[in-house]
Order: C-alpha cells, then sequence, then structure tokens
C-alpha cells in the first residue's frame, strides 16, 4: 500500500515549536554543528548497539541483515538535521519517512525506542555538589540552565537542553552530569570544548 498524504507543515511546525526546536534553539546548535558532524558515525554505531542490546529488536536486525545499510541511514539522518537544522525540507523528508514506515507496518514500539535512545542525552544537575557559581549558566549556548535565586543552586530545563556537555566541562563542583552519555562520549565532549578554547 503506498500512502500518498501532503506534508502537514503548518501542524508540523506547531509540533516543532512544542518540542522547543525553533529557531532560537537551531541557531545556537548551529554554533556547534562541526563537533556534531564529526560524531555522525559513532552516534549510528551506539544507535545500532543500543536497538542490539535489546532482544526483540535484535531479531529484527538478524533476520533483516541490514545492520551496514541501517546505520549509513542513521548517519545520513544526523548530518541531514544539523547540516539543515529543522527545515521545511527536513520535516516533509521526516513525514515521508513515517509513512513509510506505515507502509511497511514496522511496529511503532521500536521507533519509539529510537526516540527513547536520543531523548535522553541530556544534562542534569546534583544540587547538592551546586557551588552557585553560574559558570555553565554562563557557558549554556541553549540558555538551559537556570539559577534558582532562593535555592542558590543551576537547574536544567530538559525540555531546552541539547546535550551538547559545555556546561558538564566547565562546572568546577562536577555538579553536572549528562544522562545517556557513556564514559568516551563525556570524555569526547570535553575535549573537543578544550581545543575550542
Amino acid at each position: 500500500m503506498k500512502l500518498d498524504t501532503p506534508v502537514p507543515f503548518q501542524r508540523l511546525k506547531w509540533f516543532q515549536e512544542k518540542l522547543g526546536l525553533g529557531d532560537r534553539e537551531q541557531n545556537s546548535i548551529v554554533q556547534h554543528r562541526a563537533v556534531f558532524l564529526e560524531k555522525k558515525q559513532r552516534f549510528s554505531e551506539e544507535f545500532f548497539r543500543y536497538f542490539w542490546e535489546i532482544k526483540e529488536t535484535r531479531i529484527i536486525l538478524d533476520h533483516e541483515r541490514r545492520g551496514p545499510h541501517l546505520k549509513k541511514l542513521w548517519e545520513q539522518w544526523y548530518e541531514l538535521i544539523f547540516t539543515e537544522g529543522i527545515t521545511p525540507k527536513v520535516l516533509g523528508v521526516l513525514w515521508r519517512s513515517g509513512l513509510r514506515h506505515v507502509e511497511l507496518n514496522i511496529d511503532k514500539r521500536f521507533i519509539n525506542l529510537g526516540y527513547a535512545f536520543v531523548d535522553p542525552f541530556i544534562s542534569y544537575v546534583d544540587p547538592k555538589r551546586c557551588s552557585g557559581c553560574r559558570m555553565c549558566e554562563q557557558a549554556c549556548v541553549a540558555k538551559a540552565i537556570k539559577y534558582d535565586e532562593t535555592k542558590r543552586v543551576v537547574h536544567v530545563e530538559e525540555a531546552a537542553c541539547m546535550g551538547c556537555g559545555l556546561c558538564n566541562a566547565t562546572c568546577p563542583s562536577s555538579a553536572i552530569g549528562l544522562k545517556g552519555y557513556i564514559d568516551c562520549m563525556i570524555d569526547d565532549e570535553i575535549s573537543a570544548f578544550l581545543e575550542a578554547m
């Protein structure tokens, strides 16, 4: 069955804004585009590994033997988003991809797992360790870190966080961690930050 439904750009744009992926957030990502693009292969490898470790998705990956193809496809998605931004062209590609998933009757639980994989790459603050110096707030290009005058500590607005790791790298109290990252990814983010200085 071939679906030919026009792209609902207005609705997708509304949804994009609700997700906190507006022009302001995209402009802050542009400043770090090169760092993200350098990691596209690593992202696709980690994405594949994530699905490989889930019994139900491993069966599909084994059966279809599409690992290399999927990795390349995920690399291309990652590159498209960080090269183009979330433009009408990208929204159209995402819409057509979603239609294709419906045509192929792909279980949406597996697609949701993909979103669940990407979502946890954000920062968090341990308020017990935070000294309130606000260095992280100054480093945050997404303006996702806010200072609480009453508690005298910072917190992360998760919807705005890009997960770039600049706050983590600048925190002298080691109060900021990164959800979803493995140690070598954090090391790479810190190295990229230091090289940029």
